[in-house]
Formats: structure tokens, sequence, C-alpha cells
């Protein structure tokens, strides 16, 4: 079976994204970027010689709030929804903390960011959407 070998690069991926990930609105108000940068992912060869790399940037997927990191999959429900935006309300204590996802590549790769507090509610605001897919989406968390 042969398998392929993801590195991250958290410092690089934070450097290009501060300035596309963070409005200067309120410490809890964000976007995500509209495309997952290829660029800050380094690939290696596989054990069988097989040679990596990537095309092009990840087109944005999807969107998620979670109880706890994502990796945990606590996905939470929202409170309500619309074609244009999605709310999420907290009650009672959230120990693990409020986590965001940005999905990118049908799932395959995701940026997320823990909140600095747990918020009273959060709503992801879709500005358009390509085939059921948004275009573009912010997060106001207050």
């Amino acid at each position: 079976m042969t398998s392929l070998r993801i590195v991250f690069r958290p410092r690089a991926i934070v450097v290009k994204l501060a300035a596309l990930a963070c409005l200067p609105v309120a410490a809890q108000s964000f976007v995500c970027p509209a495309k997952f940068p290829g660029a800050t992912l380094e690939f290696s060869p596989t054990a069988d010689g097989w040679a990596t790399g990537i095309g092009d940037d990840a087109p944005l997927y999807s969107a998620d709030i979670f109880d706890g990191p994502p990796e945990q999959r606590a996905s939470l429900q929202p409170d309500a929804s619309s074609v244009h935006s999605t709310t999420w309300r907290f009650e009672g204590s959230y120990p693990r903390g409020i986590w965001v996802q940005c999905t990118y590549a049908a799932g395959a790769l995701s940026l997320t960011r823990r909140l600095s507090k747990v918020p009273a509610a959060c709503v992801a605001h879709y500005s358009k959407t390509i085939k059921g897919r948004p275009e573009s989406v912010s997060f106001d968390c207050h």
C-alpha cells in the first residue's frame, strides 16, 4: 500500500494566513481564507519512489464549529440556519473550548482555531455559494 506523508509548516501557514484570516473588527471576528494555500505544504517522497506535490490552491469547502479540537469530532449542531447564515448559541461550560474549522479540498485539508473565549453565540455568514459550497465564510462570535 502506498502512503503519502504531508508535512505542515505551521509557522509559514500562520504568517501567510494572518493577513487573510483576521479582521480588525473584534478579537473573535474572522474569515475563512477563500483557498487553502498549497504553497504552505511540504511533501516528502514515498518509500516506494513516488514524487509528491501540490497542484492549485484548494478551494473552500465548508466551515463548522466544534466543542473541543476538531479531531475529537464533537461538531456542534447550529441553532438556526438559512442560505446565507448559520447561528450557534452557547450555554454552559465548554472546558475544551469552542473551535472553528474551515475545510478545503472536499474535506481533505483544514484550518482550525480555538476561540480566545467561549462566546454567547457565533454567526457564520456565507456571501455566496457555488455548487452548494461557500465562496466565503465570515464568523462573528460575541
